[in-house]
């Protein structure tokens, strides 16, 4: 593996993701802080779109992964409401 600035060439922004149509694996699983062996699993399930390159690897088309991507980091940051403190509260 090649360095460049210190940095490993693997490594990328979501800045630099944009710019390409498909995804790897790799990318899929950096970009959604999963294993890439949960994603594959994920994609034979339906949760993630996938096409397959003539080699038979899967290639993810990026907007819709940066959006999942999106959605999930608004949900962690999103506070919870107040029927759920309530259900917290009164559960044994």
């Amino acid at each position: 593996m090649s360095r460049l600035g210190g940095l490993d060439a693997r490594q990328t922004t979501r800045r630099d993701l944009r710019s390409k149509p498909y995804l790897l694996t790799s990318e899929v699983a950096q970009v959604l802080h999963a294993s890439p062996k949960t994603v594959g699993t994920w994609a034979m399930q339906g949760k993630l779109p996938y096409q397959r390159t003539l080699g038979g690897h899967r290639r993810y088309p990026t907007e819709p992964i940066l959006a999942l991507a999106a959605t999930l980091s608004v949900g962690l940051h999103a506070r919870p409401s107040a029927s759920r403190a309530v259900a917290r509260r009164e559960a044994p």
